[in-house]
C-alpha cells in the first residue's frame, strides 16, 4: 500500500505542477523564468508539511531538496512532453526516501545518492537542450 500511496501522491503532484501550473507560466513568461517559477513554487508547497507537524528543520530540508527536484521535473517534462515520467518517477523516489526499511539498506541508500547525481547531471543537460528549443 505505501508504494501506491506514494505513487499517487507523485501523480498528483506532477500533474498540478507540470500539467496546470507549468503550462500557465509558459502563458505569461519567458522559458527560463517559467522553469525557475515553477521549481520554487514546487518547493515553497512542501512547506505546507510544517501544518502536519513535521519538524522545521525538516521541512525546510525538503523545501530546499524539492525546489532542486522541481528544476529536474520542469526540464524533463519540458523535453518529453509526458506527465508519465515525472510521476512516475516521483512516485519512486518518494517511496524510497519515506521507505524506513529501504532507508537503512546502506545499497539503497547507495543508489539514493547515484540517483541525486544523476539527476543533477540530466538536469544540466535537459537544460541545454530547453534553451535551444526557447531559441529555436
Amino acid at each position: 500500500m505505501p508504494l501506491v500511496g506514494t505513487l499517487l501522491v507523485g501523480f498528483g503532484e506532477e500533474f498540478l505542477f507540470r500539467r496546470v501550473i507549468l503550462p500557465y507560466f509558459l502563458k505569461k513568461f519567458p522559458i527560463r523564468k517559467v522553469i525557475i517559477l515553477s521549481a520554487l513554487v514546487f518547493g515553497v508547497f512542501h512547506a505546507l508539511n510544517i501544518f502536519a507537524g513535521s519538524d522545521v528543520k525538516a521541512v525546510m530540508v525538503q523545501v530546499v531538496t524539492t525546489t532542486i527536484l522541481g528544476f529536474y521535473y520542469a526540464h524533463l517534462y519540458l523535453l518529453m512532453q509526458k506527465i508519465t515520467w515525472c510521476a512516475v518517477d516521483h512516485g519512486l523516489w518518494d517511496y524510497i526516501v519515506f521507505n524506513k526499511a529501504a532507508a537503512s539498506i546502506p545499497l539503497i541508500m547507495g543508489l539514493l545518492i547515484a540517483q541525486v547525481v544523476l539527476r543533477i547531471v540530466m538536469t544540466i543537460i535537459m537544460a541545454r537542450r530547453v534553451a535551444k528549443i526557447a531559441k529555436s
